[in-house]
């Protein structure tokens, strides 16, 4: 008998082809979701899915089409094809931008070599193809290993998975209005299932009926071959599926109707009504229209019944009124603030505008509660500490207790930007509104402070909690009290009031707000008093500021400073929260003591700072993010306080400095911005600009063994000595001048130092209005030019008479006489480029010549005059007037114009001015410098 062996290799094919391998199927992209615009797809051949064939590659996506992409999985995930076994393709249709299977009739698409069917205006396309050739016959071994190898591999071609046994699809949810459609089922172990919605609705919508298709993905060693018809089951739907196949489509029942749904809740400010607020606009509810009930709990204390108060009203009682979207439920009485409110419905027939009825309602809590309205620009929401009940007072604030009893009253009463807190019964507690804030800004505090109702024998005094956190149910910052000296009778009122600072390092927040004995003035464990500042004044009324940063805090009462940041340091930084507090004594008596607050407004800041220099002043502060305008004001009192002049106005959104002009010499200024918009909306902090007296502009640049020294002149001074240095500044000797310095001078030149020898210099002034020592200015003699003004240029100082000359980045302007420097100027900016053109600040060519610079902010012009000569010019502008003639800038080159550069310097071209008043202007291209001469 003729015997004919496979060869290793076909054998190893089919082994490997038989055995079941890990189930893959692609997950297809679902249709995009924008087909405001899409067509139905038009192409119906489906391409490059090859038919089944003994050891072949199954296909897993076909050939692209310009309407759609698509993904192939096959029934038993074959890595090869194998003999005699009929395949099933589920191909997922994935339109591209511009196509759906929306309008895509039934059995549209077609598959070469195969039975293809789709549902209408579906993507999901089930393609059946012939079984496969028979296999070739395995023959007998002529040796007993062949048998053996025989024998195994008939075993092995005889194994087949198991059909899928598990019916039900589990995990997709019943759609209902306004919920999101699932995409996955739940996992079996033996199938995975992807779903797809008709449709493609992100959220369900009402009154809509929906199906999904389900496609179901055997795991290793099952298969949909010999799944039975409609064998599938959805829970809430209608399923069906064919025979051999995991497409299964699921049809829900219609969603409900489009009801009104409850929202939000909240009550407002007097507490007497809930406002309920709907998705969708309601109408006059009718006289059946069920009942309302308004449950309220207290929460804050046990010092009253936990019994709700019940409120049920009807439209009998006219207590609803109903606008667009909001039914009001009127009470009568006030819920108090900290209590918990929810709201139920009985339905009845209250109906929204197209008459569909508002269902039950069960349970919902009222949010936003009596809010505190509290005027501040931070972000975050008050929390109220308020310990209720346990009064002996006999007047209740506001004319009488609370309906419901004592039990109920509020230590803490908040009307607008008012805060009053009342005093306490028999427990010496503390009172408080706290608000965690993320600002790390430092913040302001203003108000009205009345003491005029204050007993100390019940109230321990009242203020500000500032850099405050609660951490894990304890408190860390610092407080701020007002209170009495307490040497004195603690039953003392109107005299002797002071501001005691207070450290609060890890206190548990109950302990804090109701536990007995929890004085501030004992310092008990995790409070310390950081010093206590008396007021200046006696009287009841005072008007509070108090900033704080993160370390420092300052204190004013009207205009005298109580607290100071350079003695009241803080010794560690905390959170960013603020808060009101009022904190008292026990007593058992029937006095009512009250601390009040008005015009109270809390603020995240910008840090303002200011420098005066003669007659301007510098302001830097944090960018005023989101404003829409920012106003700097400015007063030499600190209480009246006028618009400023600014150079370059407006300030923006983003900037963070300013130069406020036209001011007075030898005057002391206050300055404060007002921000409207954004993040630091109203007044920034108060900077003030002290005016010292003492010379704190001297400058010193370095020359051949000598030093050149600028200065402001110190008028009607007595004396001037310059003295100099060479260990740091510690030790001064006389320095060695060329001339005499007066009250009159602004300059000076130091002779007989050495090279390489660094000095620092300072002026000694006796009498006059600058009296004292100036600031101290270091600088090298050096043969060579100073590197760090110079840009690194090693040039010598040129030999030419009567000059200024400009070097491009430094901010000198040098004034010579034959090879000597005769005067450094300094300039508030150094000369550019711009163009291939030089400019500067004019003034600086301009005042050395005798003559004047001025700018006109409201034309944007600058006017520059010199003899008889005068010559306009506008910010931005190509043209100027010399005289009144107009005439080009640069004729070449229409680009040069004025310029504007931070922070506000107006930059005019030096060529074009310098020429038209009669100079002559040398540029040295390999120093970079822009000589002035011949005047």
């Amino acid at each position: 008998m003729r015997k004919r062996l496979l060869s290793w290799l076909t054998v190893l094919a089919l082994l490997f082809a038989m055995i079941p391998m890990q189930a893959y199927a692609e997950e297809a992209a679902g249709p995009p979701e924008d087909t405001t615009e899409a067509v139905a797809i038009s192409i119906a051949e489906i391409k490059g899915i090859t038919v089944p064939a003994i050891g072949d590659t199954p296909v897993l996506a076909t050939e692209g089409t310009k309407e759609y992409t698509a993904a192939v999985s096959w029934n038993g995930n074959p890595e090869t094809f194998a003999a005699d076994t009929e395949y099933t393709a589920t191909i997922i249709i994935s339109p591209k931008q511009g196509y759906t299977v929306t309008g895509v009739n039934e059995n549209f698409f077609k598959v070469e070599g195969a039975e293809a069917s789709n549902k209408a205006e579906s993507g999901t396309v089930t393609a059946v193809f012939p079984k496969t050739a028979a296999g070739e016959p395995i023959t007998e071994s002529s040796d007993e290993a062949g048998k053996s190898i025989n024998a195994l591999f008939v075993t092995l071609l005889t194994v087949t998975d198991a059909a899928i046994a598990i019916p039900s699809i589990d995990g997709i949810t019943v759609p209902v209005k306004g919920e999101t459609p699932d995409t996955t089922a739940d996992e079996t172990a033996e199938y995975t299932a992807s779903i797809t919605w008709i449709g493609n609705p992100t959220v369900f919508a009402a009154s809509t009926a929906y199906s999904a298709e389900i496609t179901i993905t055997p795991k290793t060693g099952y298969t949909l071959t010999g799944v039975t018809e409609n064998f599938f089951t959805v829970a809430g739907a209608a399923a069906t599926n064919p025979a051999d196949s995991g497409v299964v489509t699921a049809v829900f029942p219609i969603t409900g109707p489009d009801v009104p749904q409850l929202i939000n809740a909240k009550t407002s400010k007097t507490g007497d009504i809930v406002t309920l607020e709907f998705d969708k606009a309601m109408a006059d509810p009718s006289a059946d229209a069920g009942s309302f009930a308004v449950k309220v709990h207290g929460n804050q204390g046990s010092y009253y019944s936990d019994t709700p108060k019940l409120w049920t009203i009807t439209p009998s009682t006219a207590a609803i009124n109903a606008d667009p979207a909001k039914v009001d439920l009127l009470l009568g009485e006030s819920i108090q603030r900290g209590d918990v409110v929810t709201v139920d419905y009985t339905p009845g027939t209250v109906a929204a505008a197209d008459s569909t009825s508002l269902g039950a309602i069960k349970n919902f809590p009222v949010t936003n509660n009596i809010p505190i309205v509290i005027e501040s620009n931070l972000k975050g929401t008050w929390q109220a500490f308020d310990h209720v009940g346990n009064w002996n007072e006999v007047d209740f604030p506001n004319g009488g207790d609370d309906p419901r009893g004592k039990a109920f009253n509020r230590h803490i009463v908040i009307n607008g930007s008012e805060v009053i807190f009342y005093g306490n019964g028999v427990h010496p507690f503390k009172d408080f509104l706290y608000m965690p804030n993320a600002e790390t800004t430092a913040k302001s505090f203003t108000f009205d402070l009345d003491l005029s109702g204050i007993n100390y024998h019940s109230m321990e005094g009242g203020g500000f909690l500032f850099n405050t956190e609660i951490d894990g149910g304890l408190l860390y910052g610092y407080c701020a009290l007002f209170t009495i000296d307490q040497s004195y009778s603690l039953y003392s009122r109107g005299q002797n009031y002071a501001v005691n600072l207070y450290q609060i390092d890890g206190v548990d927040v109950k302990n804090f707000n109701k536990g007995d004995g929890f004085n501030l003035i004992n310092e008990p464990k995790g409070i310390k008093k950081l010093g206590s500042y008396p007021l200046p004044d006696s009287g009841y009324i005072h008007s509070i500021m108090l900033e704080a940063s993160s370390n420092t805090v300052d204190l004013w009462d009207g205009s005298s400073k109580i607290i100071d940041s350079s003695n009241a340091n803080l010794p560690k930084v905390y959170g960013n929260g603020v808060g009101i507090i009022a904190s008292y004594f026990s007593h058992d008596c029937s006095k009512l003591s009250w601390f009040k607050f008005s015009d109270l407004k809390i603020q995240g800041i910008a840090d303002l700072a200011a420098e005066l220099h003669g007659d301007h002043a510098n302001l830097t502060f944090t960018a005023p993010a989101g404003a829409t305008s920012v106003i700097v004001q400015q007063s030499t009192d600190g209480a009246i306080f006028t618009d400023s002049a600014i150079l370059n106005p407006p300030i923006g959104e983003t900037d963070t400095t300013a130069t406020v002009t036209g001011l007075a010499k030898k005057q002391s200024y206050y300055f404060r911005l007002l921000i409207a918009g954004g993040k630091y909306d109203g007044y920034s902090r108060i900077a003030t600009a002290a005016y010292t007296g003492l010379i704190n502009d001297l400058r010193a640049t370095s020359g051949d063994s000598q030093a050149y020294l600028t200065f402001s002149a110190p008028e009607e001074a007595e004396g001037v000595a310059v003295m100099q240095s060479t260990d740091g500044g510690i030790n001064f000797t006389p320095a060695a001048i060329t001339g005499e310095v007066t009250a009159l001078s602004t300059s000076a030149t130091v002779t007989g130092l050495t090279n390489g020898q660094e000095y620092q210099f300072k002026l000694v002034i006796t009498g006059g209005v600058h009296a004292g020592d100036s600031n101290i200015a270091a600088t090298t003699p050096n043969v060579k030019q100073d590197s760090s003004r110079s840009g690194g240029s090693s040039q010598k100082v040129e030999k030419v008479i009567n000059k200024l000359r400009f070097e491009i980045g430094d901010t000198d302007c040098y004034l010579t006489s034959g090879s000597a420097i005769e005067k450094v100027i300094p300039m508030d900016a150094a000369p550019i480029i711009y163009e291939d053109r030089t400019l500067l600040p004019i003034r600086y060519v301009v005042e050395p010549l005798g003559g004047t610079a001025l700018w006109n902010q409201a034309e944007q012009k600058a006017t520059v005059t010199l003899g008889k000569t005068t010559v306009e010019l506008w910010l931005g502008k190509s043209t100027a007037t010399v005289n009144g003639v107009e005439k080009m800038i640069d004729p070449l080159n229409s680009k040069v114009v004025p310029i504007l550069i931070e922070p506000g310097r107006v930059m005019l071209p030096l060529r074009f001015i310098a020429e038209s008043l009669g100079c002559t202007v040398d540029w040295n291209e390999l120093n970079k410098n822009v000589t002035v001469k011949d005047w």
